[in-house]
């Protein structure tokens, strides 16, 4: 049997953020998805260098296809819409119609009534005696009886005010760009066989960043109203054999002390497999919308 042949894998650029890796396979999907585009920077992780998709004729021919398929559904989606206007006419037209005759019957109605009530109308004068029954007058109220009651003064009862100190434990969070630099020392297992390896695979990175993100998310949003409000952060960490440590914040979300206390408690709880070698950075942004 001939050997397996290992696939390539892909780093993706967008907003200035690298994500990935992913295989030939992931990288059409996320084309197909419109999140990344011809223009778009990918870095062959064996080669470590950027280019665009469109260098790539596999991604290019991949891309001309989707686009004549989007292109296809858009002339469809188009046609259903204008098919939807001429119907939408044309229960407008109907209804102009009914409303016209139900106006005709409605006029012709009030002339007739018209024309009856005059035929059948009163001439003026006085043709009826009416008697009205004399109504008693009712008789005087007497007058009010005012009393007086004492009402006793309470004195105010001062309570003394109980408040609850908020404290909030941010040592050892830096803010963006103070801190360590990244290493420059990259170390990916593309099979990730589970051996010991030089460094600690790319999977597990990526296998901690998905434990790490909905934790930090939560925390922006329970503590967005504690302190200084802000709408994007970037939390910034080193991953070192055993723990997690260099945390850095960018500025504007440093000043709300609860969420920098519990970024620090999130990813000081995180366990990190023993392993030997460089370590590495790991940047995830937070935006609201």
């Amino acid at each position: 049997m001939g050997r397996r042949r290992k696939k390539n894998r892909w780093l993706a650029r967008r907003d200035g953020v690298d994500y990935g890796p992913y295989d030939d396979d992931e990288l059409k999907e996320c084309i197909a998805r419109r999140e990344i585009d011809l223009s778009s920077e990918i870095m062959k992780v064996a080669s470590g260098e950027w280019s665009t998709v469109g260098e790539h004729s596999a991604f290019r021919d991949w891309y001309s296809g989707l686009h004549e398929r989007w292109a296809r559904e858009e002339l469809e989606a188009s046609v259903e819409a204008q098919e939807r206007k001429m119907a939408a006419m044309d229960k407008v037209k109907s209804g102009t119609w009914k409303l016209v005759v139900v106006g005709v019957l409605l006029v012709a109605g009030l002339g007739s009534w018209v024309v009856y009530r005059i035929l059948h109308a009163e001439p003026t004068g006085i043709m009826k005696a009416i008697s009205v029954e004399q109504i008693a007058l009712l008789p005087e109220a007497s007058a009010p009886v005012q009393t007086e009651t004492e009402v006793a003064a309470v004195e105010p009862v001062k309570v003394k005010r109980l408040a609850e100190r908020e404290t909030y434990n941010t040592g050892g969070v830096g803010v963006e760009g103070s801190g360590r630099g990244p290493s420059t020392s990259f170390d990916f297992d593309p099979d990730d066989k589970g051996g010991a390896g030089p460094g600690l695979s790319q999977s597990k990175i990526n296998a901690i960043t998905r434990r790490v993100s909905p934790k930090l998310v939560s925390c922006a949003m329970r503590t967005r109203s504690k302190g200084k409000a802000f709408s994007k952060a970037r939390v910034s960490f080193l991953v070192r054999s055993g723990r997690l440590g260099g945390i850095t914040i960018s500025k504007k979300a440093l000043k709300n002390r609860a969420f920098v206390s519990c970024v620090r408690g999130v990813l000081r709880k995180q366990s990190v497999p023993k392993f030997s070698g460089s370590e590495r950075r790991v940047t995830i942004p937070i935006r609201f919308k």
